[in-house]
């Protein structure tokens, strides 16, 4: 395997480079890079020196061009292996902080691009449950809003009868998402069909929400997948399942796909 794929890894202020990601394992075969005989400094730190106390413009700039030709060979590397791979697996995209980085959201948005003309393309998103769990707890604010944006969205369609306008008015007058009564103080045409399919529609805003939040750009449905995990170990049962779906041997819409929506809504529930 390789050794990493991204190695940002220049310290301006001490003009030294950092340390790398670890190596995977030892042994011939293992790594793709193996270090030449009897050379021991796999992470290279020796190729610059510390930077000295008085240092010019001279060598600051030398410094920035060499993180700017880094960061180009990161993207540029990235979207290459987006290219010329037909599926992508995004892991643990809010990992530690629950924000997910502009590069990933960039690789995704490529590779939808990609996806609108190639019908086998195909991606999954692993999350794992803390992680998510702080998106939530992060986001839970901007992610109420959206649902009650797609709540009112769907009361808005002509099934309904009801205005855009008077459609946001329901939702707002619950008071929060999925409040005790939708209909509190006064009513509005089609009041009683809306109060009875307010379990439904309220699922369906939030599956629509959760969805996009949890594919970080609204990958297509029938073409991505979500797996949202409690350990490492839970990982490895799953592997079978992924492979499976990323082969175009499950349909998106598989029994084995859908367990994501149930731990997702739970969280986002706890969170309001």
């Amino acid at each position: 395997m390789p050794t990493a794929i991204d190695e940002y890894r220049i310290e301006k202020e001490k003009g030294i480079l950092g340390a790398r990601w670890p190596l995977s394992g030892s042994g011939s075969g293992v790594t793709l890079y193996s270090l030449p005989p009897g050379y021991t400094d796999h992470e290279h730190l020796k190729l610059l020196l510390e930077k000295p106390r008085a240092v010019g413009d001279d060598i600051d700039g030398l410094l920035r061009q060499l993180e700017n030709q880094i960061k180009l060979e990161i993207a540029f590397r990235d979207h290459h292996l987006v290219v010329c791979n037909p599926n992508v697996l995004v892991f643990r995209p809010f990992f530690s902080e629950g924000d997910v980085s502009s590069g990933v959201k960039a690789e995704l948005e490529h590779w939808k691009s990609l996806a609108r003309n190639d019908g086998a393309r195909r991606a999954v998103i692993i999350h794992f449950l803390e992680d998510v769990d702080i998106a939530l707890r992060r986001h839970g604010h901007e992610i109420r809003q959206d649902i009650e944006r797609a709540a009112a969205g769907i009361l808005s369609r002509p099934d309904y009868g009801i205005t855009p306008r008077e459609a946001e008015e329901m939702v707002k007058r619950r008071g929060r998402t999925g409040g005790p009564s939708l209909l509190d103080r006064g009513r509005l045409p089609s009041t009683q069909d809306v109060e009875e399919k307010w379990p439904e529609v309220l699922t369906e805003a939030q599956r629509e929400v959760i969805w996009r939040k949890l594919t970080v750009v609204e990958l297509p449905p029938e073409r991505a997948a979500v797996w949202i995990l409690a350990e490492s170990e839970e990982l490895i049962e799953k592997m079978d399942v992924i492979a499976s779906f990323l082969l175009g041997h499950l349909d998106s819409e598989s029994d084995d796909l859908r367990d994501w929506e149930m731990q997702a809504r739970r969280l986002v529930e706890k969170h309001q």
